[in-house]
């Protein structure tokens, strides 16, 4: 993967992320001789196919040395029919259900991701000398070090830090705005009526921006009946009817994952981290049938 490393490198400098990378000599001018620390870039292969770069901040302790105080609090699956339940309580406490025009108050959803999440959230100008990766150079044949202005991938840190931001705009949108939203990691949902007319998606986009974090156009999804969410199809069409919504695996996850559990029985060995995503993934798809008592036939996988 050296020359892909070397070319998101390069990407990341292009687009600000980054300062141009410098030789070793080069950094001991800028810092210090002994004075700055790097971490080892290498590639791994996501489930979607997608090349991301890590860099390895175990290796030589960064992740040791951080002390943290904190955990992170995320949603689940469960959190959508809960704040349908409380759009609906509220809905019938000011009218009769057969009074209800659900020409307007149809219930939808609406969804916007953040554009890269983790390189967006800036470091403090104090630690750039940990701030680091090392990326191998294919055309010198040379280590050079690549000095990151977002938080890196690999940093333990990096995810309860980065998860403020969204859970203080997700503070701000209910307590200020009224709006019926929640955030797993940079991926938030929204829940409203059809009345709306998607304002509430528009409100919450620009109290994201404000709050510095761009979005990307291409997952931004305007409010409707029907939208994937946390990788589960989510379908609110049923709730004028039966006051019930449903949840279905988004297509191909199921036959994807049965491709890969195959593959997998074939091998000798199963190296854990690719052990670790199958079964995340398999608890994922699963928890929208069975919630959490299923699970316990994952543990093979462990």
């Amino acid at each position: 993967f050296s020359d892909e490393i070397w070319r998101q490198s390069e990407d990341e400098v292009s687009k600000g992320f980054a300062k141009p990378m410098l030789a070793a000599s080069e950094m001991d001018v800028l810092f210090g001789a002994g004075n700055w620390i790097s971490m080892e870039r290498f590639m791994v292969r996501q489930a979607s196919g997608k090349l991301r770069c890590i860099d390895n901040a175990k290796k030589r302790g960064q992740n040791k040395a951080a002390r943290m105080f904190e955990t992170i609090f995320i949603i689940g699956l469960d959190c959508i029919p809960a704040a349908v339940k409380a759009l609906m309580i509220t809905l019938l406490s000011a009218f009769d259900w057969s009074e209800i025009d659900w020409e307007l108050f149809m219930v939808e959803i609406g969804v916007i991701d953040l554009l890269d999440a983790y390189r967006f959230v800036p470091v403090l100008p104090a630690h750039a000398n940990f701030s680091i990766a090392s990326v191998w150079n294919p055309v010198s044949k040379s280590w050079v070090f690549l000095r990151l202005m977002g938080h890196a991938f690999g940093l333990t840190s990096a995810v309860q830090n980065f998860n403020r931001r969204p859970a203080l705009v997700t503070a701000l949108a209910r307590r200020m705005l009224g709006l019926l939203t929640a955030s797993y990691f940079d991926d938030f949902g929204l829940i409203d009526f059809s009345a709306a007319r998607g304002r509430g998606t528009d409100v919450l986009s620009g109290l994201i921006g404000f709050c510095g974090a761009p979005q990307s156009k291409s997952k931004r999804y305007p409010m409707a009946v029907m939208r994937t969410y946390l990788g589960q199809v989510v379908d609110l069409s049923g709730v004028p009817e039966t006051a019930e919504l449903q949840f279905e695996p988004k297509p191909n996850l199921r036959e994807e994952l049965s491709d890969e559990l195959c593959y997998m029985a074939d091998l000798s060995t199963v190296p854990p981290a690719r052990a670790s995503s199958a079964r995340g993934r398999a608890g994922w798809i699963g928890s929208a049938s069975y919630g959490r008592y299923g699970r316990m036939g994952l543990g093979v996988l462990k």
